[in-house]
């Protein structure tokens, strides 16, 4: 699952900002509240599907926050609680593009958000930018999601030193065996 857009971490609850948000005059957290799918309900949402493998990817500011939850979760059905549950069997990686307190960078030149950028060019998939022909190191030819998520790690804070000046910090979590996600290209 790939989610990308606009968040924000109100308190201890993440954000998605949807596409069709409307700002009204009033309080600007009250309509993130009334508008946005907290991190609990895309949690619900996600138990529901029937799988036993999965990757999620935030590449929205502020996606960490949905990942750290787990540390002051209120109730059983929270995100972070949600996909833990998920995992036990076979293998759950989500990964977000900025901590709970950061932006999440993107620039014209690459076309993409910082995080996606990488991701993709892991998987030898961009044509342009300072990462074409880095691919994550698969000894099998193999891309596993640990290995991708770590290359996403290793990578983003030195795409954002190089453009802006500063890190970006990506967070990712994962449990169960690390699975195959894709062969790299030839």
């Amino acid at each position: 699952i790939f989610i990308a857009g606009h968040g924000v971490t109100l308190g201890q609850r993440y954000f998605f900002i949807p596409h069709e948000f409307k700002r009204s005059e009033g309080d600007m957290e009250t309509d993130i509240r009334n508008q946005g799918l907290p991190h609990d309900e895309l949690g619900d949402m996600l138990a529901e599907v029937p799988s036993l493998k999965r990757v999620i990817i935030f590449d929205t500011c502020q996606s960490g926050g949905a990942l750290a939850i787990n540390r002051t979760a209120r109730d059983p059905f929270a995100f972070r609680g949600a996909l833990v549950r998920l995992s036990r069997a076979q293998g759950h990686y989500v990964i977000g593009a900025s901590a709970a307190s950061q932006q999440a960078q993107e620039t014209s030149q690459l076309k993409h958000g910082l995080l996606t950028y990488t991701l993709l060019a892991g998987m030898k998939a961009v044509n342009e930018g300072p990462l074409v022909g880095q691919t994550v190191n698969a000894s099998d030819k193999v891309v596993k999601v640990r290995d991708w998520f770590g290359y996403a790690q290793d990578k983003v804070p030195l795409l954002t030193k190089l453009y802006f000046g500063e890190e970006q910090f990506i967070e990712f979590t994962g449990r169960g065996e690390s699975f195959p996600v894709l062969p790299l290209p030839e």
